[in-house]
């Protein structure tokens, strides 16, 4: 598991799926949201 992957699991509480594809939002746009409100 990527380091990225991880973070977004254990710090914003995202299951493996969403993990990994806001990782690649990131590595493809260079961004992503992650927290709203």
């Amino acid at each position: 598991m990527s380091y990225v992957v991880l973070v977004f699991k254990k710090g914003f509480g995202f299951d493996e799926q969403t993990a990994r594809r806001k990782m690649m939002e990131v590595h493809e746009q260079g961004r992503s949201i992650v927290w709203s409100g």
